[in-house]
């Protein structure tokens, strides 16, 4: 988690931010462009600290119980450096052996594809020597009898559960992959299992010494007395002559003696800070709310029944049932622009239950009797995720409904509120009222929303595209005779109020446009992207043919269109049905923009001068990832130092050194004119963020700030109706899904929407995490307008205290609102002064103006 750094950061609250973009937003309404440090379409990436870390000591020279580390010339960002000046104090010594002993040969049990050998090394002195040989590449390793090796010379083998950490330090010349991949034996088992065995990169590229550093916390076979070891030292070679040195065996009981011994790196991920615009930021910060602080003395009922907790938190705060802690929050104010959506959770409790009540918001008004619409939905748990009952689904309350309180348990209701364009600034009032099942009020709380005096665009600067399966709609509705498509817009419409747009536009006809009807979501501005021959539909040059000529007939339409035919290519053929249909396309569709979505990455020939990326660059203009493949090899091989932090890596040092870090690329790909889009799906895992069940809410909208820190212009999910189950329970699960395989164990991967047909709805029912996804989509949104005012520089600034990458982030609830608002605050103050020729001192009188004469 991120640390207070400075004064500014310790204002930045969530609620503050948000507080901050909704401000700075606000003016823009009522003024002119601003004039910030960029135009606000250049997007920078964070900006990182070069590092140079190297191991400190002295090479021994015989094997032995402890070993200090030797000199280390290689740098941990991968990169050749210099060795630093000696500790003055020694690290602490490292458990193992040095492989410098010509007899440790007796004890290499296999080899294959590959000779051992020893070696001279002017650094090391003797060290252990593995090269490619013969015909087949596919699998070198050696084997080496460790607990033999070790009790020849010291008398016994460790006890891996003590040592959690294991480093190699290694050497490799001409290796064309970078993968490690360690198995081990351990108590009773002499030989090889693959549920032993673990994979970690190593630089490639760096033929000075480095250690590969295995983090086994947690790992429930790294236990009992080691036996033997396999050094599968490559995945897969590519010809002879491949080779790795390994001068030393260690092991650590702590991370902090793993460090010690590989002498203390730095994070390369640390974020070095432009004195200017911290100061800027610090400026943006020093503003104030002018929305009025709410009265959170707790409002009495008619017949107030003090065994019942009552409670408001925030949306994007995942309440477990068996959590009954109250905040402390007797009322909640929401704050939003106009033409946008925005909600809390109401939480009730009782420690032995109640039965029958009723639950119901009035409209939000406002001093002259104006209402915001209003909607009251109810969570509905799921008792299995994670050994918690966890709510998700958000069926709407509807008239007569009855609820009860489990005994010890808590209940989530969600208040929503809809602001339209026309919708009068200032402040919004409502009252909850709970009632027992005589119809006696038994508990009331006050509720209010404060809408600034600004829209937000209908045109969502955050394009997305979300596949929304007809079939299952269809099925889990059993609607078998058809409806017209009624079903599959009314779907489709929840999703677009909610600023999501699906692949496939409803009455779509695959590319011929024969259906009139469509006409009213192209020319809706709230769409900004969708498949032009409809999803899973093949390329062929008819059908693009006839698209383009239709869609050609409007600019407008041909900006939003987006070929997705090709989805996640990892080998040749796919790779080259990509290239075919860019083909198919360039000559059917001028101006057509393509994706092909990528989840992995290879070097496609020995000397890593080609990757997956590189051979669809002639076709692909709308790069669609995942976001691990901003990871550099220098952060993902820190990250494996720290239990719970390891990060997901898709790259190759060789790759990296030959075409660039992937932001590098993207960054020239956006500059010649692509667009750049990422996606999440059940990977990776924490603490790179997804849209999981069991994913800490507040994360969901995080990734919108770290898409907009990135310059990433648009955010893909492969499907929100994947429902499990869809003829038993109509898809009405937590999805919980395991692969030891992979691995993954986890909840709701592809579901954002629920079958309605439960509820008795001929439509969708929602999600909290849809409700996270439209906020952060939001987000971006303000961070958008926010950038046209300040410039994207300082924006990142501003973002930088919330997330510095996809790892690092604060996951403190009270941060991200203060972030939004404090951004609305600031664009209000920029406005002020630079267009209305306002100053510090009548800042407060024109505020007053800009939202609603409050």
């Amino acid at each position: 988690m991120l640390k207070p750094k400075n004064k500014g950061w310790r204002l930045l609250t969530l609620p503050a931010i948000l507080l901050l973009i909704l401000l700075v937003v606000a003016v823009a309404a009522c003024t002119g462009d601003g004039n910030g440090d960029s135009t606000g379409t250049e997007h920078g990436t964070p900006t990182q600290a070069e590092t140079s870390a190297t191991a400190s000591g002295t090479a021994g020279t015989q094997s032995e119980s402890t070993v200090a580390p030797a000199t280390d010339t290689s740098s941990d960002s991968g990169q050749s450096g210099t060795s630093t000046e000696p500790a003055t104090e020694p690290p602490a010594p490292q458990v193992g052996m040095r492989l410098n002993d010509g007899d440790i040969l007796k004890f290499i049990k296999l080899q294959n594809q590959c000779t051992v050998s020893m070696a001279d090394d002017p650094i090391e002195g003797a060290v252990l020597k593995m090269e490619t040989s013969g015909k087949k590449f596919t699998d070198p390793h050696v084997e080496l009898s460790y607990a033999q090796a070790v009790r020849r010379q010291l008398g016994d083998a460790i006890d891996l559960s003590e040592y959690p950490f294991l480093m190699l330090k290694v050497r490799c010349v001409g290796c064309t992959s970078a993968t490690f991949e360690l198995f081990w034996a351990s108590g009773t088992q002499s030989g090889m299992s693959s549920s032993k065995r673990i994979q970690m990169p190593f630089d490639n590229a760096d033929e000075s010494w480095q250690y590969i550093v295995f983090n086994m916390s947690g790992n429930g076979e790294w236990a009992g007395k080691l036996n033997a070891l396999r050094f599968d030292y490559e995945l897969q070679a590519e010809g002879p002559g491949e080779t790795m040195y390994i001068s030393s065996i260690l092991f650590a009981r702590t991370a902090d003696e793993m460090l010690a011994g590989i002498g203390n790196p730095k994070d390369p991920r640390e974020v070095v800070t432009d004195p200017v615009l911290e100061s800027r930021v610090d400026s943006m910060l020093e503003v104030s709310d002018p929305a009025p602080e709410p009265d959170n003395t707790p409002v009495r009922a008619e017949a107030e029944d003090s065994g019942i907790s009552l409670w408001f938190n925030h949306s994007y705060t995942k309440t477990a049932a068996e959590d009954t802690k109250s905040t402390g929050r007797n009322t909640y104010l929401m704050r939003l622009a106009k033409n946008e959506i925005e909600d809390c959770h109401l939480l009730l409790s009782a420690a032995d239950g109640r039965t029958g009540l009723t639950v119901s918001v009035s409209d939000f008004t406002n001093a002259n009797g104006a209402t915001l619409r209003t909607d009251l939905m109810y969570a509905y748990y799921f008792a299995d995720v994670d050994g918690e009952t966890i709510p998700d689904p958000t069926p709407w309350v509807r008239d007569g409904m009855t609820f009860d309180l489990p005994a010890g348990k808590s209940r989530m209701f969600i208040i929503k509120v809809h602001t339209t364009a026309d919708s009068a600034a200032g402040l919004y009032e409502a009252t909850v009222t709970v009632k027992d099942a005589s119809g006696n009020e038994v508990k009331r709380a006050r509720v209010s929303a404060y809408v600034w005096n600004f829209a937000l665009p209908e045109n969502t600067s955050c394009k997305t595209q979300m596949d929304l399966s007809w079939y299952n709609i269809y099925v889990a509705h059993k609607c078998f005779e058809g409806d017209d498509s009624l079903l599959y817009k009314n779907y489709y419409d929840y999703l677009l109020e909610n600023r999501i747009c699906a692949y496939t536009l409803p009455y779509d006809t695959a590319g011929y446009y024969t259906d009139e009807r469509i006409l009213q979501y192209l020319n809706n501005p709230r769409v900004v992207a969708f498949n032009p021959i409809a999803w899973k539909k093949d390329a062929d040059a008819d059908r693009v043919r006839a698209a383009y000529k239709f869609l050609s007939q409007n600019p407008a339409w041909m900006e939003k269109s987006y070929f997705y035919v090709v989805d996640e290519p990892t080998d040749k053929a796919s790779l080259d049905r990509v290239n075919a249909v860019g083909e198919v396309l360039k000559e059917n569709f001028p101006g057509y923009k393509m994706m092909a979505p990528e989840h992995v990455n290879y070097a496609l020939n020995k000397d890593s001068t080609a990757d997956n990326f590189s051979a669809v660059q002639n076709c692909i203009n709308v790069w669609c990832y995942k976001p691990y493949f901003y990871t550099t090899f220098a952060e993902y091989r820190y990250s494996s130092y720290t239990p719970g932090q390891k990060l997901t890596y898709w790259n190759t040092p060789m790759l990296e050194r030959n075409l660039g870090t992937f932001a590098d690329r993207m960054k020239a790909e956006k500059e010649g004119g692509d667009e750049l889009w990422w996606y999440v799906t059940r990977n990776p895992e924490s603490p790179e963020i997804t849209l999981l069940m069991e994913t800490q809410a507040v994360r969901y909208r995080i990734l919108f700030w770290q898409q907009k820190l990135y310059g990433v212009d648009g955010f893909l999910y492969y499907l929100v109706n994947d429902w499990y189950e869809i003829s038993e329970n109509q898809g009405l699960n937590s999805k919980h899904e395991i692969n030891p395989d992979f691995p993954y164990d986890v909840y709701g991967n592809g579901v954002l929407l629920y079958c309605g047909a439960p509820f008795d709805e001929y439509g969708p029912v929602g999600s909290l995490r849809l409700e996270c996804v439209r906020d952060g989509i939001e987000d971006f949104e303000y961070l958008t307008m926010l950038a046209d005012v300040y410039g994207t520089e300082t924006v990142n600034a501003l973002i930088c205290r919330l997330t510095t990458s996809i790892s690092q982030y604060s996951t403190d609830e009270e941060l991200l609102p203060l972030c939004a608002s404090l951004s609305a605050t600031c664009w209000i103050r920029q406005r002020a002064r630079g267009k209305r020729g306002r100053t510090d001192a009548d800042y407060t009188a024109y505020s007053r103006v800009v939202h609603g004469g409050l």
